[in-house]
């Protein structure tokens, strides 16, 4: 996930198991901060399985 952050495009979440080097930062021609506070997005965001429970 990007951000606008001072002026500049930064990212701020990555997917789980995404090689920020080799498959997000080499992937763009101009430079992206990265964020000091980078975060992983929550695995289960990737899968079919609900993320909660149905309430009743």
């Amino acid at each position: 996930m990007f951000e606008m952050r001072d002026g500049r495009l930064t990212l701020t979440e990555v997917a789980p198991g995404v090689d920020l080097e080799r498959q997000v930062l080499a992937q763009f021609a101009a430079p992206v901060a990265v964020a000091p506070d980078l975060k992983t997005m929550d695995a289960r965001i990737f899968t079919d399985a609900p993320m909660f429970a149905a309430r009743t």
